[in-house]
């Protein structure tokens, strides 16, 4: 199986960088194959710009891209670790979505069809929040629907949603409420 982990926290201590170490653990002991793509890393631009911005022609879609996209295709899974801010993912994660999940790779209308085109791929999503886990879960259910299905359903795939909750100050007693996070939401 081949995962991809898309990333998007910025280098600081807390919830995200602890959630993407024991998942690369978990996933070395397991012998998986796994390439994370750390988007506050790269310093990755989520801006669309009027090049890129062409739904019916490849050839204006960069280099970057088109190897996320490549990478994006090749991979059984995706994994997804990020932070809830204002109601949503970080602005990066979503310039990412924008730039790489296009018309003709991701989704595609046709004949007044909406087609899934990334049909039989998995996603697993692991999010962070300062609320309650229960006030996303049952009250304000936005970051999960969009990501679930405005994002990922719409293209087809198939989407797992953790979210942990209550992450307000970050301690290393919480390690293993995280660890334990992480495994649940890997379990295969």
């Amino acid at each position: 199986m081949k995962i991809l982990i898309i990333y998007a926290h910025p280098k600081t201590e807390g919830y995200g960088p602890t959630i993407l170490d024991e998942t690369k653990k978990i996933l070395k002991r397991k012998n998986m194959n796994y390439e994370v793509i750390d988007l506050y890393g790269i310093k990755y631009d989520p801006v669309l710009n009027e090049k890129e911005h062409s739904p019916f022609n490849k050839n204006n879609l960069s280099k970057e891209t088109l190897h996320f996209q490549n990478m994006i295709k090749e991979a059984d899974l995706q994994i997804y670790i990020y932070p809830i801010w204002w109601a949503s993912m970080p602005a990066i994660l979503k310039g990412f979505f924008d730039r790489v999940f296009t018309s003709h790779f991701a989704f595609q209308y046709k004949d007044g069809r909406h087609l899934k085109l990334l049909k039989g791929k998995k996603a697993i999503v692991m999010t962070t929040c300062g609320a309650p886990w229960f006030f996303y879960k049952y009250l304000a259910r936005a970051p999960i629907w969009i990501i679930k299905n405005g994002i990922l359903g719409f293209c087809g795939i198939k989407t797992k949603v953790n979210l942990l909750g209550n992450c307000i100050d970050y301690n290393k007693k919480k390690e293993e409420k995280i660890k334990r996070f992480v495994r649940k939401s890997l379990k295969f």
